[in-house]
């Protein structure tokens, strides 16, 4: 697996970011394979209790579903792992953490024409438990809205 290192810092803690990840990587694994097995009630038991609180459980399970869909109709998506440096208990994605090192998974599922339909992140920090998602988001692509595009102020 390529992972990206976003560091605001001088050299990465190798043998810290190695034992993060060597502790991490094996529960977002498995988080995939219950995903795919549609066991949406074993997935929610790994994501913390603070991110289902903030974005709900109901939520949670609806978005699990969808995942799941997709997984079903295109079976291996993209995926990008990157891997940053907190700072002032800010992770390198902006979140706030409680530890040093935050990695985030970005899945992306992708049509046969190429274009990324839907895409989820997974987001988790090198504070124990490591294996739990710390933070995530997703976005339908059909139902994207530009943020970066200008808006015109009406006249």
């Amino acid at each position: 697996m390529t992972v990206t290192f976003f560091s605001t810092f001088a050299q990465a803690d190798e043998t810290a970011v190695k034992d993060f990840l060597k502790k991490q990587s094996p529960e977002e694994e498995r988080f995939i394979s219950l995903l795919k097995k549609n066991k949406i009630d074993s997935c929610l038991l790994l994501f913390s209790l603070s991110l289902k609180k903030q974005i709900g459980t109901d939520k949670l399970i609806a978005d699990l579903k969808k995942i799941n869909a997709y997984y079903s109709k295109y079976p291996k998506p993209k995926t990008t792992p990157s891997l940053g440096q907190a700072s002032s208990g800010v992770g390198a994605f902006g979140h706030d953490i409680n530890g040093t090192w935050e990695k985030q998974s970005l899945y992306q599922f992708i049509d046969s024409n190429g274009k990324v339909i839907y895409y989820f992140t997974l987001y988790y920090d090198d504070s124990e438990p490591v294996g739990i998602i710390k933070n995530y988001d997703n976005m339908d692509m059909d139902n994207n809205i530009p943020i970066l595009k200008p808006i015109k102020p009406p006249h």
